[in-house]
């Protein structure tokens, strides 16, 4: 009789890492007043970023790229409006190169696979900052984190 023997398991990671992948989504909400306000205290990569504003709100939310954002100067969204940003496939093939589109970068791209050396491509999510027009206004904010592999 033979044991079987999981020849894979020492290439694997934790549950928890290999759970982040199948559910990168992440949800929360956070009310946005008169004063500029960071969407995250401290650095966020992530591979997506949607911002809703609630259809429920009495004014306006401003989305701008630094701490002098003000109003209806950057991104404006409405009450129920929304804006998203996303690493695409187009991304990805500019940064790391593809010979089929003939775009090489070799001083780039890894020689070898290595797990603890991987270029990564990602929105730095506590670079957003948001005012609004009238106080409590509510932000739902939805992002991807980015998978280990």
């Amino acid at each position: 009789m033979a044991i079987a023997v999981d020849l894979m398991r020492a290439a694997r990671d934790q549950a928890s890492q290999r759970f982040q992948i199948f559910v990168p989504f992440v949800f929360t909400a956070i009310d946005v007043g008169t004063t500029a306000m960071r969407l995250f205290d401290s650095r966020l990569g992530v591979s997506s970023l949607t911002l809703q504003a609630a259809p429920a709100n009495t004014g306006n939310i401003t989305v701008g790229g630094d701490a002098s954002v003000r109003l209806n100067y950057g991104i404006t969204l409405v009450p129920g409006g929304s804006a998203h940003w996303e690493i695409t496939l187009a991304d990805i093939l500019q940064t790391l190169g593809w010979s089929g589109v003939e775009n090489i970068v070799t001083e780039r791209t890894p020689a070898a696979f290595n797990r603890f050396r991987q270029t990564r491509l990602e929105i730095d999510a506590s670079q957003f900052w948001v005012i609004a027009s009238a106080a409590a206004q509510d932000l739902t904010i939805q992002f991807a984190t980015l998978p280990r592999y």
